[in-house]
Parts: structure tokens; C-alpha cells; sequence
């Protein structure tokens, strides 16, 4: 998690900004992506920035039964099936990405502590996040366990600098059955993406804050 904070993401700002100067860089961060663009160095280098369910991970903001699983996981089953394996086996378990030691023993650490990676002394650039300035769009899903209000403004309250506007977002607002945690992204939101490129224009006023 360290190297992708202070090496890819200021790598790929550099490089986008180089070749693509005389466009806006806008940075989209969908749940940890919005959760390290705080600390990145050349940040300033973003125009504007739309993060999606992009959360305080600490077990206790988490949703319904969400709550426990996460409890479960980052006090149990994180910790020793990555210590028994050397790595969290991610896509046997749940068919997600597998995780390396140090990835997934540093994220089950931060989501038991109640301020999240801000409780973590070994990061050396938390103060960045009141230096963030440009425009922030939040989303925050209201059938996402994971990224509830709560938690959502729990991480995102930290770019305290940034004209930061909260979009809390129900699937039926947008004809759609469910977005979840990974749905922004999905076949079929369209609608959703289209608000989106709306406020990067300038064009909506359908903003809560």
C-alpha cells in the first residue's frame, strides 16, 4: 500500500500530466483509490476529483450485518489465513484478488483501529490531506455496507481544504436495482455516469452536502 501511494499513483500523475497538458486531470478513486489520494505528493497536479464509496475501513462504521463480517475478518480470519499461507488467497476465498502478507496485515490492522489509517504512526504524510484543494465529488451508495455515510464521511471529512460535495445516492434515483459497493461501475449505471461527467462540466446542481 506504501509503494502505491509513493510510487504508481505520483508516477501515473506525472506521466498523464506531461503527455496530456493542456487537458484536465481529473482523478477518480473508487474505495481505497479515494481513501491514498490524500497522501500522494503531486497531488496538487489533480483538477478535480470524483471518489466512489471511498470509506473509513474501521469495522464499527461498516453496515447491518456487514458489521460482523468485517469484525470477523480483520480480527481472525485476515491475520492467520494470511500468516498460514504467506498471503491472503483471496480468489479461493471469495473470488476476488489475492492480497500479499504485508497488503492484507497492514489493511486488517487499519480497520481495527476506530481512525482508520490515521491511526497509523507509520505513515509519515497524513497531514497532506488538509493541503488537498481541488474540487471533490463523494459518493456514497445507500445499499453499500461497506462505504455507509457514516464511514464515508468519516475518511473524506480529513480533505478538510477541498470543496468537498457529498452526493448521497439511492439505486431508484437512478432506475437502477442496486449499486452496492463495486455497481458505479457496472453495466447499466450510465445514468449515474452521466451526473458525473455533468458536475465535472460544471452542469449539475444535483449535489447534497
Amino acid at each position: 500500500m506504501h509503494t502505491l501511494t509513493e510510487c504508481d499513483i505520483p508516477a501515473v500523475l506525472n506521466f498523464v500530466r506531461t503527455h496530456y497538458s493542456d487537458r484536465q486531470l481529473i482523478y477518480v478513486g473508487h474505495s481505497v483509490g479515494g481513501q491514498l489520494m490524500g497522501m500522494v505528493e503531486n497531488a496538487s497536479l489533480i483538477d478535480k476529483a470524483v471518489t466512489c464509496s471511498s470509506q473509513s475501513g474501521y469495522w464499527k462504521l461498516q453496515g447491518g450485518n456487514q458489521k460482523f463480517f468485517v469484525m470477523l475478518n480483520v480480527y481472525l480470519v485476515l491475520p492467520v489465513v494470511t500468516r498460514l499461507f504467506g498471503y491472503f488467497p483471496w480468489k479461493k476465498l471469495a473470488g476476488g484478488e489475492d492480497l500479499p502478507k504485508g497488503a492484507a496485515l497492514e489493511w486488517a490492522s487499519r480497520c481495527r483501529s476506530p481512525n482508520y489509517l490515521f491511526d497509523d504512526q507509520r505513515l509519515p504524510h497524513r497531514g497532506r490531506y488538509a493541503k488537498f484543494k481541488a474540487p471533490i465529488l463523494a459518493y456514497c451508495f445507500s445499499d453499500d455496507d461497506w462505504g455507509t455515510r457514516s464511514a464515508v464521511r468519516s475518511l473524506m471529512d480529513h480533505y478538510s481544504a477541498a470543496d468537498l460535495q457529498y452526493r448521497d445516492v439511492s439505486p431508484h434515483e437512478y432506475g437502477m436495482r442496486s449499486i452496492g459497493h463495486f455497481g458505479y461501475f457496472k453495466r447499466g449505471s450510465e445514468a449515474l455516469w452521466d451526473s458525473t461527467i455533468a458536475w465535472l462540466r460544471g452542469e449539475s446542481e444535483h449535489d447534497s452536502h
